[in-house]
This record gives C-alpha cells, sequence and structure tokens, in this order.
C-alpha cells in the first residue's frame, strides 16, 4: 500500500471538498462530509465512498423512510466508515481527528492571533458591507455564550463586528468583480453580501451548514475555546468602552486598537 500522512491537513481538506451540497447533502450528519474525510472517505461517484489508501468503497444508501430502520441502517454505515477500511490500511481501526481540523486552519496557523487576528483584519477592511447590521442572530448551539455574545450585538466599533464574525468561522473571500461572500473552510457555505438589502438591521451569523463543528461543536474543546476567547475580548473590549467612553476614534486610534485586540486574543494562549 502507499505511504500516507493520516493527519496531512492538505490531504483532508481535498477529501472534504469532494463532497458538496449536490452531491452528498441528504445524508445524516452521523454521515456528514466530515465524518467521512476524517476517516480517509472521500466522494466517488453516486452514493458511494472511497479511500485512496486501501481502495475500498462503501456505498452509502439510507431507506427513503425516516423510521427506526432508517436509524439503524444509519448506525450502520457509521460504523463501516471504519470497518470498511482493508486490512493493513492506515483508517482501519479510526484515526482521531485532531482539533484544527475542525477549525478550518492549517497547523502553522493554529495560534489564537493567526485564527483571529487576521480573519478579523481582513473582514475589517471591507467592514462597510456589514455597517447597517445592528445585531446578530444567534441559533441554540450558540445561545450558551449569550450572556457574553450579547456584548457584541450592538456593535460600537469596526473591530469588534469583525472579531465577532471571525469568531464564528467566517472568512470572507472577493470574487471576480469585486463582489464578496463570507466562507466557512470546513462546510464550505458561502454567504453572498452583495445581493443583501441594506436596510436589514439583523443577520445570521451561525448559518454553516447543520453538519459544520461551527455548530454541532464536535469537540467539546472547541466550545471552551470559544468561551474562553470571547471571555477575554468581552472584558477587555467592556473596559476599553468605559476608557473611552465610545468617544469616535480617528482611523489612526483604530488601527491601534486592532493590534490591542490582537494581544489581547494572545493572551488566552497563556491561561
Amino acid at each position: 500500500m502507499p505511504q500516507l500522512d493520516p493527519l496531512n491537513y492538505g490531504s483532508f481538506q481535498a477529501r472534504l471538498k469532494s463532497f458538496t451540497i449536490a452531491n452528498w447533502s441528504s445524508k445524516p450528519v452521523e454521515l456528514s462530509p466530515l465524518e467521512c474525510a476524517s476517516i480517509g472517505w472521500r466522494y466517488g461517484k453516486e452514493d458511494t465512498l472511497y479511500c485512496e489508501f486501501c481502495k475500498a468503497s462503501l456505498a452509502v444508501v439510507l431507506p427513503k423512510s425516516n423510521d427506526d430502520f432508517y436509524k439503524k441502517v444509519t448506525e450502520l454505515l457509521k460504523k463501516k466508515l471504519t470497518s470498511a477500511h482493508k486490512v493493513g490500511c492506515v483508517w482501519e481501526h479510526g484515526i482521531d481527528c485532531p482539533d484544527y481540523f475542525l477549525t478550518g486552519e492549517a497547523p502553522n496557523e493554529l495560534t489564537l492571533e493567526g485564527r483571529l487576528s487576521s480573519r478579523s483584519m481582513e473582514i475589517s477592511q471591507h467592514i462597510a458591507t456589514f455597517e447597517h447590521i445592528e445585531e446578530f442572530e444567534m441559533v441554540d448551539s450558540i445561545k450558551a455564550n449569550a450572556n457574553l455574545i450579547s456584548l457584541f450585538a450592538k456593535r460600537n466599533s469596526v473591530e469588534e463586528t469583525a472579531l465577532y464574525i471571525a469568531m464564528h468561522g467566517w472568512n470572507l473571500r472577493c470574487l471576480e468583480g469585486q463582489d464578496k461572500i463570507l466562507e466557512c473552510s470546513i462546510c464550505m457555505r458561502r454567504l453572498p453580501l452583495w445581493s443583501r438589502d441594506a436596510k436589514m438591521k439583523s443577520f445570521n451569523i451561525t448559518r454553516h451548514l447543520s453538519w459544520c463543528p461551527w455548530i454541532t461543536k464536535i469537540k467539546p474543546n472547541i466550545s471552551t475555546l470559544v468561551d474562553r476567547m470571547l471571555q477575554h475580548v468581552v472584558m477587555e473590549t467592556n473596559r476599553k468602552r468605559k476608557r473611552d467612553s465610545l468617544e469616535y476614534r480617528s482611523s489612526e486610534s483604530r488601527k491601534e486598537e486592532v493590534k490591542e485586540i490582537s494581544k489581547f486574543v494572545r493572551s488566552v494562549t497563556a491561561l
């Protein structure tokens, strides 16, 4: 069998991107693209998974009725994600997916500053797209942080808005023609921004696909990480609000604020 590094992030991304809304959206979360790609599978052809390492294939066909039989078939297929690999395959006994796979970042970008500051800086450069938004909508899975997140609901600075968007897994992408989208590098969900009503006052920041770890938080430590980041940034932001009395900041002072926020986020790694 060929040599394969199961922890290679580029290979994982290639497997993940082989799944699309068109070819896999009808599958349950137990058989999500993330689950399949994390155990060595990529999309091969209609309802079939393929392992490039051991050359095994797995048909993923579910009954049409969503009943107990459907659940049993789903459970069986979930087990086969591991057992269907051939003897000697690196995925034969399952390998835990590294946490950084669930955040959409390569290992050398894993630092909190690399994950948040770079994203929030890029978003803040195009923040005019979001200027009309007064509050962010959430789904139930995020509301455990509601007491913290609510402090970001009505943003008082460009940087806070950008940081909040970045904290929920979004990257800003500029398409040809200068059109802008928000994109998640895990579930590949894209949110077009050019067609948004300028009068719209709210924005659902959690519009990832249903299986995305930014929604399901499959790994508990991902949730803990976000909690810690929110707590520190919110506390420091409140301190700055009191100090500055929300006075207008010049463009130069805003640049300094971005540097300060980056410093606050970096400090979380010391916990």
